[in-house]
């Protein structure tokens, strides 16, 4: 499971791409999330059968220049696997690592 945003309204102070795009329903949407969603389903289909949470953290660390997700403006992506509480974060500060958070111990049955 990967995270990726859609806003149809740029937060104030939000530091997103400043173009807009047409989706289907007639409005535009900010921040270029139609083409970032159309590369992740891409590389979806051309990874299919051999993604892990592994090669989907290598698929969202994709620029957007090379078929990829990420943009300048990239705040945060979020990559998990509910069935073994994986939960990894990247960061706008921290760029170049995935930091592995542990949930285990919030969903534990006693």
């Amino acid at each position: 499971m990967a995270q990726t945003n859609h806003y149809f309204v740029i937060p104030s102070g939000w530091d997103l791409l400043p173009y807009s795009e047409g989706d289907p329903t007639g409005s535009t949407v900010p921040g270029g999330s139609i083409p970032r969603l159309e590369n992740l389903l891409k590389l979806a289909k051309q990874n299919k059968g051999a993604i892990d949470v592994a090669g989907m953290c290598r698929i969202m660390d994709t620029d957007f220049d090379n078929g990829g997700p990420t943009v300048g403006g990239t705040l945060y992506q979020i990559v998990c696997e509910p069935g073994t509480f994986t939960f990894k974060l990247k960061t706008h500060k921290k760029r170049d690592r995935w930091v592995n958070i542990q949930l285990a111990g919030f969903f534990q049955e006693y």
